[in-house]
């Protein structure tokens, strides 16, 4: 036993009590802002909301003949920002309710506007009140123009509740945590007394168990009296020495355990609460009991549909009201999230769009650079669209006033702006030709690393520690793309005569190289070496292993189609050339160009806005250019043409670039350039801040990627503890029963409960060598005293728990008694398969296919819920790795299904 970390957890409890007693356990709207701030919290809501506002919807129908209305309702909400409003809604989840008013253009709902919750209240006989400046209003009185989203409302509940009220009493455990150590040593002492004391068996009777209790609080009260303070007493068992029984324990050893467990609690909180993932906690220290702690069934799909739900309920009244202007009836439609399209094919169609419709838009700009220009009806015909869909802006920070003189220097302005663009756009192309020729070698360093990785796996323990060596590279190339930024936008500046990084063959040496050549042409950058080496190599640092795990990903992806196809894993890791081929890594426009353009355009707008920020006492401003051609993306619309101060904090939270593929750039300005314009102050609105962190590329954006490996890396460990279950896959995963493959923890599909030390010893007995004396006995029918016990115990221990889910188990069968089987094959259909023994199965078809040898048969057993089951853990078993899963005697299988896999036949069946 472990002393001091059974202590710290004792301990701890009784902290989380504290928490809880000592002042209010409610949701306040200042604790709520403490815990939003927290690191790990928000980074699971965040985590969760983004795995829904990310995905794609419609406006859906289950009737045929209300699909084309369902299309024509769809695109009146198409003008909607949808992935904010879906964000606002989830806020609901957190903050209880979120009120929207709803906006109207044209007898079109355009836009939810989320109301401060500041300025929001609940009346019990009224419901939901507004407090505007001169008086109030009753939203029940006005509900067409009110959308509320209430979280979990109930008749007994109107206001809803908030997801992260049950990580209250955790998350404010840690609050004043030196008052609480203060209240354990008024209680304890600084040096505690941990007395280790036996508890009864759970088959004594009532008498014995109050005697054995009396002792140990009579034992307890002698050490209090001797000490003076209370004893911490904690569960035991088995053989100990005397010296044993009783440790003396300093408060301070404990603090670093303490610590350490609260974060524990708070991190499991957060999995439990937020996360969805199901959770075991350790032994609460009852001795003799199998004491699993309390298990969370629902998984993180789980969680994410019923919140899915909850947006299609609100949403929901939207369709209604579109329905009362348009007229027809709402309960044949509802809003639905759809799958992801077909990334290739998606991906091509609207890069072919997207190209068609990009060397439009330059002819049309070029056209009105000469000094002509299309009529509505032409252009729109031009491009494809509706003449209604083309809506002319007027910007009046373009209007020239009538003194000739200044309307010559307004065009002298805009004139030399013009000129800027045309050379960061020329610079941008070079650029981007740049990235295209040394995309090349990164690919072809990071497939011949991937090669020489796959080589050398054997198994499937191999697969998963896979490493990919394909040097610094792409160190080496953020670098140079940060001079390269840096000595574009002195060309712009007029500092410098321009130079042709390009055509001066720099892109074939080395970094050393490299720096040398830029630092002879701007000694300045002496002092920035060190931050552009150092951020460069910190920038690599993580973003190799992201990229490492995403690829390993990509081959798990496949190689678990190729079981469900039929296939194994040694047929296909023979093919490592299909393998990356189809895991979209030899592609010129497919994960690893996305990687490499991305890491590269940050850099190269880290160098410009290095070469900015020397210069911004010239060049004090600079305007957001974006390209607009249709594939622009949504922020682009709304930044494209603002004038921000350089270095003020909203000029560096919308620095470009923004998001993957990011085409926008920015043209520095002088005071003189910007005479007249608004200079953007504050967030603007629409545009979610936290969507923009890290753009410039400093070491907040290095922050930001250690956090997305860190939790990158979190998924794919518990991928890795799925490796025994990847052959699964060749079995069914869309029926009614459940394959473990896509069991997220097996203590979500079984009801665990606590069995007694003897019944713990049989089981343990069995998992070893016992199994073979018990079967044939029960097979025989000669059953003496002691195994007649032993199997009662085993019996007892198994009706004790069930399974919660209908689910599939495998067992694997070899020798002589499997040969009659393989004889008879089909003929055993429809035929009940007598068992007097255990049935011993598992959940890995790998581990029952290692019993059933090369020719023997493997059984694919579906499992009804309800039906009593032991799970043998590893406190439980002495080869726990087998996954088993124990099934009562007489416990029969009706055979449904006869086939051969290789040399193995399969035969599939479900328990009666």
């Amino acid at each position: 036993m472990d002393f001091l970390k059974t202590t710290a957890s004792k301990l701890v409890q009784e902290i989380i009590k504290m928490g809880s007693s000592s002042s209010s356990g409610e949701l306040t709207d200042d604790l709520l802002k403490k815990m939003l701030k927290d690191i790990d919290i928000r980074s699971a809501l965040e985590l969760m909301h983004e795995s829904i506002t990310s995905r794609e919807w419609m406006i859906a129908t289950d009737e045929l003949e209300y699909e084309a209305q369902a299309k024509e309702i769809q695109k009146r909400f198409n003008n909607i920002n949808m992935s904010k409003i879906l964000d606002d809604m989830l806020k609901a989840t957190v903050n209880k309710k979120s009120i929207f008013e709803i906006s109207f253009q044209d007898m079109v709902v355009n836009d939810l506007i989320l109301l401060p919750n500041k300025y929001i209240s609940f009346d019990k006989d009224e419901g939901w009140k507004i407090k505007t400046k001169d008086s109030e209003i009753i939203i029940a009185k006005q509900s067409n123009k009110f959308l509320v989203c209430v979280n979990n409302g109930t008749l007994e509940n109107m206001q809803g509740e908030s997801d992260l009220e049950p990580l209250v009493k955790v998350f404010k455990s840690k609050e004043n945590l030196d008052n609480k150590l203060n209240a354990i040593i008024e209680k304890y002492g600084d040096i505690i007394t941990v007395f280790a004391y036996e508890p009864p068996l759970e088959t004594a009777t009532e008498e014995e168990k109050k005697k054995r209790y009396q002792s140990v609080e009579d034992q307890a009260k002698q050490l209090k009296e001797a000490k003076g303070k209370d004893v911490l007493a904690v569960p035991s068992s088995g053989q100990k020495s005397m010296d044993e029984f009783v440790k003396f324990i300093k408060l301070d050893d404990l603090k670093p355990e303490i610590y350490t467990e609260l974060q524990k609690e708070k991190e499991k909180a957060i999995q439990k609460y937020i996360l969805g993932s199901t959770l075991v906690t350790g032994v609460d220290g009852n001795s003799g009991n199998r004491a699993l702690g309390e298990v969370h069934n629902e998984q993180k799909e789980l969680k994410i549909n019923a919140k899915i739900k909850k947006i299609r309920d609100w949403f929901q009244k939207i369709i209604e009201i579109d329905a009362q202007l348009y007229g027809y009836n709402s309960k044949n439609f509802y809003f639905k999230f759809i799958e992801e399209l077909d990334e290739k094919g998606t991906l091509e169609l609207e890069e072919k769009k997207a190209e068609i419709l990009s060397k439009k838009m330059d002819s049309i700009s070029k056209l009105s650079t000469a000094g002509y220009s299309l009529t509505k009806e032409k252009l729109a015909e031009f491009l494809g669209m509706e003449t209604t869909d083309l809506i002319e802006i007027t910007n009046s920070n373009t209007t020239v006033q009538n003194n000739p003189v200044s309307g010559d220097f307004e065009f002298a302005k805009k004139n030399d702006i013009y000129k800027k663009r045309e050379k960061i756009e020329k610079n941008m192309k070079d650029f981007d030709n740049f990235i295209n020729d040394t995309f090349d070698k990164y690919q072809r360093k990071v497939i011949k690393a991937v090669k020489v990785a796959l080589s050398k796996v054997k198994n499937i323990d191999d697969f998963f520690e896979m490493k990919f060596d394909y040097d610094n590279y792409l160190e080496e190339m953020i670098i140079k793309a940060e001079l390269i930024g840096f000595d574009n936008q002195a060309s712009l500046d007029n500092a410098v005569t321009e130079f042709s990084y390009f055509s001066n063959g720099i892109k074939g040496k080395t970094k050393n190289d490299t720096l040398d050549f830029f630092l002879k042409k701007y000694p300045a950058l002496h002092e920035d070496v060190e931050g552009i080496t150092e951020y460069a190599r910190h920038k690599n640092f993580w973003m190799k292993p992201i990229t490492d795990i995403n690829i390993t990903e990509k081959f798990l992806n496949n190689l678990i189609k190729n079981i469900e196809n039929g296939g194994n894993f040694e047929d296909w890791l023979k093919d490592s050339e299909k393998i990356i081929e189809e895991a979209g890594l030899k592609t010129k426009e497919g994960y690893l160009k996305t990687v490499y353009r991305t890491n590269m355009s940050h850099a190269y707008n880290a160098g410009i806005y290095k070469r900015q920020e020397k210069m911004k006492d010239l060049f004090p401003y600079y305007q957001y250019s974006g390209t607009i051609d249709g594939r622009e993306q949504e922020h682009t619309r709304k930044l494209d043409g603002k004038i921000f101060k350089f270095g003020s904090p909203e000029g560096d939270l919308y620095y470009p670039p923004n998001g993957y593929n990011c085409r926008c750039y920015t043209i520095s300005l002088s005071s003189a350039e910007i005479k007249g314009k608004e200079i953007v102050s504050g967030n603007i609105e629409g545009l979610e801040s936290k969507n923009f962190s890290g753009s410039v590329g400093n070491e907040k954006y290095i922050r930001e990627l250690e956090e997305k490996y860190q939790i990158k890396a979190k998924d794919f460990n518990s991928l890795k503890g799925k490796k025994k279950l990847l052959n699964n896959a060749f079995f069914s995963r869309k029926g009614k029963y459940k394959n473990a493959l896509d069991i997220v923890n097996l203590y979500s599909i079984i009801d665990v409960q606590d069995i007694t030390y003897q019944e713990h010893k049989a089981i343990l007995s069995y998992s070893g060598d016992s199994y073979t004396d018990i079967n044939e006995v029960l097979l025989s029918g000669k059953i003496n005293e002691k195994l007649q016990k032993e199997i009662d115990l085993i019996s007892s221990a198994i009706n004790k728990n069930e399974i919660k889910e209908n689910i599939q188990v495998f067992r694997g069968v070899s020798g002589k008694h499997t040969e009659q089987l393989i004889l008879i094959g089909e003929k055993l259909i429809g035929k009940t398969i007598p068992n007097n023994c255990f049935l011993s199965t598992s959940l890995s078809f790998d581990v029952a296919k290692s019993f059933a040898k090369e020719t023997g048969v493997v059984f694919n057993i579906k499992v009804p819920k309800g039906k009593k089951a032991f799970f043998l853990s590893q406190q439980d078993a002495y080869y726990s790795p087998e996954l088993e899963i124990l099934f009562d005697k007489k416990t029969n299988i009706k055979i449904e299904k006869v086939y051969k896999k290789g040399k193995l036949t399969i035969i599939e069946g479900s328990l009666q």
